[in-house]
């Protein structure tokens, strides 16, 4: 309970009229509840607890003194003694409010949120502006995964006491939990007008502005959080969570420790403090260690450390997104992730009931769900199964998370269902297990954590995943990874814990990108009319150390070249980029540029006055080779030698076209220079690719050949049911 919580709980508590006899004995109680209060806001549980239980020497059924030292010893970690006394409280004065809200209070702390919800729901029968009663409410319907509820309940709060600063930071939260980031602003900025020295405030505020991707000003609010407040859990987990947003690990591990020693039971701090790594590397072996500590970390975790983590979606929010992009085998990485969330939270494993007792259907019921938005080739495969699946053979049941907004008419009316899931993880899989699923299709697992999360569960006798973000998910309750031979290397089932299914086509259907009818002016982008324009427009933490010698060596191969680059999300990103670049090439370091982030039309705009476009290694271009094309711009590829850097591979295999497709760094370096310089091999190559791109658009095999492979796998499940 936050100090200005324990203030109004004390308050009330010392207006409530003793009930027992004896003037002298009241009196001496309440100067004794006085003064444990008084003790207790001064930061010194333990004597306040020692003198609430001189108050019960006196007055051994002095119900304030129970509920009040049941308060004392929840923020000391005694939990049972705690519960106690606040039975006790209830028992001896059941009309007593706020002995329903501390012990709800006390509740959430357990992450009995049922239990919280019934005592919070007490307390405000009993007295219906009862405020904390209301917060308490409010927190127990967030963890129960219901965050409209939980809304109301904060709202409700900040009218019943419009000048409780802690009542707007919890409303704030909420708001934040549902995106409205504007409206989430405007409860902190209020909480701070009504109390400047509000670390939570000042805390929610600095969450605000990061997500606003106002670093530095976030950064600076979460400071003065800390600044009142050291120990404030919430602002050094938000703090961490920052830091390492703008590539600082050391100082995000730092934040982290400082949670885990404010709060020994965060196993949030824990986890997240295990998997640190920073976004953009300085070097490979920066690269490696990071790796492997995460790995020996985690084990550490799974080995030694008891966990428990009611809801990791709420409590961690976060997915092994970033480690793929180091160019290493995932595998026991996210192995072992997975575990240790299984570990902390069993209940992630749970089976739909149906699965229990399942038959092979006459008609295949799937379930396709992806994080992805429109103008993205995931999406357009999501697209794809749900207009173009035999349904005859097949019923298609499209599922997007809440807080990706609700599908255009036209969208759903290609699936045969198409559900908005709720917020909470635990209620989303149970509106799918409803839907009795055969096979669950999830596109893109570690893009979106609260897909991740949701994937833990069996929610059908047949689980997939694929390319959408192409690693393994280490998760036990992942059956296929479907891939294509195209893509694969010989030994690729090494890659992953799921069973790895090479199909002929590749399993992708789209169409044909638009292509913008002018160019982007050069000179806008601050570049010479008659430079060769190089450009890579992918995330910077894309960007592998080993790119950057292709970089390097294609601005010393043509004196003209210029690259352009997309900046980073933070200033930092850039100026670690910079300085790994400059440290093998400080020569050519003039001439490489970076960008802005642009709009869908003007990048496609600058893809035409692009000379040549850079595939990354490790983790190549998908949707850009393919815009790319589309735009009739060759794109050279060297293979990896992990899927995710062999998507444009299997492009070029498909559409017969070996002359794009490098065999070392050197020959990759010599192949964009030809396309920048020699306008005939550069013709050559884009007259062959604009008579086979048809060979890629709208494959209609690759839906057939995806559904039989889903009959088959259902086939395969049944095992003669």
């Amino acid at each position: 309970m936050n100090r200005q919580q324990r203030r109004a709980s004390a308050k009330r508590a010392l207006q409530q009229p003793s009930v027992h006899p004896g003037r002298n004995l009241s009196e001496m109680a309440n100067l004794g509840i006085r003064q444990a209060v008084e003790l207790g806001l001064a930061g010194k549980p333990r004597e306040a607890a020692a003198e609430y239980r001189r108050v019960l020497s006196i007055q051994p059924g002095n119900a304030v003194a129970h509920s009040n030292l049941g308060c004392v010893l929840s923020e000391l970690g005694e939990f049972e003694p705690a519960e106690v006394h606040f039975k006790r409280a209830i028992a001896l004065r059941p009309g007593l409010a706020d002995s329903y809200a501390n012990f709800s209070y006390l509740m959430l702390k357990r992450c009995s949120y049922e239990e919280a919800e019934n005592l919070a729901r007490k307390c405000i029968t009993l007295d219906s502006r009862h405020v904390n009663g209301w917060i308490n409410l409010g927190c127990a319907m967030r963890g129960l995964g219901r965050p409209t509820d939980a809304r109301q309940a904060f709202l409700t709060a900040t009218l019943l006491a419009p000048d409780r600063a802690q009542a707007w930071c919890f409303l704030g939260d909420a708001h934040l939990v549902d995106q409205e980031i504007q409206l989430a602003k405007e409860c902190f900025e209020r909480a701070i007008a009504i109390d400047p020295r509000n670390a939570d405030a000042h805390g929610g505020l600095g969450v605000v502005l990061t997500c606003s991707r106002d670093w530095d000003h976030g950064i600076a609010s979460l400071a003065r959080a800390l600044s009142i407040d050291p120990r404030n859990v919430k602002a050094l987990m938000n703090m961490g969570a920052g830091l390492y947003m703008q590539s600082h690990p050391e100082a995000a591990k730092h934040a982290y420790r400082k949670a885990v020693e404010a709060a020994p039971d965060n196993d949030a701090a824990k986890l997240k403090l295990a998997t640190i790594m920073p976004l953009i590397v300085r070097s490979d072996a920066e690269l490696i260690r990071w790796h492997l500590g995460a790995i020996n970390e985690l084990s550490a975790l799974l080995e030694h450390t008891p966990l428990k983590i009611a809801d990791p979606f709420l409590e961690v929010n976060f997915t092994n997104f970033h480690s793929g992009y180091f160019g290493l085998n995932e595998l026991e990485i996210n192995r072992t992730l997975a575990q240790v969330f299984l570990k902390a939270c069993p209940a992630l494993a749970w089976t739909a009931p149906h699965c229990e007792s399942w038959t092979k259907p006459e008609r295949v019921r799937v379930g396709v769900v992806t994080a992805f938005a429109q103008d993205h080739i995931v999406h357009e495969l999501f697209q794809a199964i749900r207009q173009h699946f035999d349904r005859e053979r097949f019923e298609v049941i499209a599922f997007t998370p809440c807080r990706r907004g609700a599908q255009s008419p036209a969208a759903a009316a290609e699936a045969d269902a198409a559900r908005i899931l709720p917020a909470s993880i635990f209620e989303a899989r149970q509106a799918i297990a409803e839907a009795r699923l055969d096979v669950m299709f999830y596109l893109d697992v570690f893009v979106d954590p609260f897909i991740y999360f949701l994937s833990f569960a069996r929610l059908a006798p047949v689980q997939c995943t694929t390319w959408g973000h192409p690693v393994t998910t280490g998760l036990p309750n992942m059956d296929y990874f479907i891939s294509a031979d195209d893509w694969e290397p010989e030994h690729a089932d090494a890659h992953y814990t799921e069973r790895l299914v090479r199909l002929r086509e590749l399993p992708m259907y789209f169409g044909r990108p638009p292509v913008p009818e002018k160019s982007l002016d050069r000179v806008q982008l601050g570049l010479p009319a008659d430079a060769k324009l190089y450009t890579c427009m992918q995330s910077l933490f894309k960007l592998h150390p080993d790119f950057d010698e292709a970089l390097g060596s294609i601005l010393r191969r043509d004196p003209k070249g210029r690259i352009l680059l997309l900046t980073g999300e933070h200033q930092n990103w850039n100026k670690i980029f910079a300085e790994r670049f400059s440290a093998r090439f400080a020569d050519v370091l003039d001439r490489l540029f970076f960008t802005r982030r642009l709009s869908r039309r003007e990048y496609l705009a600058l893809l035409m006055e692009s000379d040549a476009v850079l595939d990354p290694f490790h983790w190549g271009g998908g949707n850009t080779t393919i815009e790319a094309l589309a735009a009739g711009i060759p794109v050279p590829t060297l293979p990896a030698p992990y899927l995710r850097g062999r998507l444009t591979l299997g492009f070029y295999r498909k559409m017969g076209l070996p002359e794009l497709i490098a065999s070392n760094a050197q020959e990759f370096v010599e192949l964009n220079y030809r396309i920048a310089n020699d306008p005939d091999f550069r013709a050559a190559m884009k007259a062959r690719i604009e008579e086979r791109l048809p060979l890629l658009y709208g494959n209609m095999e690759a839906i057939r050949e995806l559904e039989r492979f889903f009959l088959r796998a259902v086939e395969a499940a049944g095992g003669g049911r």
